[in-house]
């Protein structure tokens, strides 16, 4: 449901039933001392900033999500290490990891456009490996990611928008 558990600053840890389809939009929005979430298989969309501000937020498994919308972990800044988004995945949203303290993503083949400043000013994130079928890298999508030196960009990669890559410190 919309804004079930918006604000909760003391929720820790949750563990969503078996039989959910999708979690609400602003679901989880500022539950600052949420550690950890435990998505079913039935989950398959997270709407617009479920997670959004959850800054303690540590750990979550999108194996069978199929859309991320927009903002959704912005703002997640210990949401650490890698971040594999599935092959059923087919949208990810925009700015849906702005902010968040993901070190390295991996993107399966349902992604074929990376949306703008969906990865925004990801400072703690270094690599990042694009799906083949990829066509589209929008504006802004990377930038601000200081720490950034790899990106695999397959050669199905036709347009990348202004600034998709600004402020990376990108190896030849």
């Amino acid at each position: 449901n919309e804004s079930a558990f918006c604000r909760q600053y003391y929720l820790k840890e949750i563990n969503i039933p078996e039989g959910v389809k999708s979690i609400g939009t602003f679901a989880f929005l500022n539950c600052r001392s949420l550690k950890e979430i435990v998505l079913p298989k039935s989950v398959t969309k997270l709407n617009v900033s479920t997670f959004e501000g959850c800054e303690n937020l540590e750990k979550i498994n999108l194996e069978h999500v199929e859309r991320i919308e927009r903002n959704a972990f912005e703002n997640c800044k210990n949401l650490k290490g890698e971040i594999v988004i599935s092959d059923c995945t087919t949208k990810i949203g925009t700015c849906a990891f702005e902010l968040s303290g993901i070190t390295s993503i991996v993107i399966g083949k349902g992604i074929t456009a990376i949306e703008s400043g969906t990865f925004r000013s990801c400072h703690n994130l270094k690599k990042v490996i694009l799906p083949d079928g990829l066509t589209k890298i929008d504006k802004y999508a990377f930038c601000h990611c200081e720490n950034l030196t790899e990106v695999v960009i397959p050669p199905s990669v036709k347009y990348i928008g202004d600034g998709a890559f600004w402020g990376c410190k990108l190896k030849d």
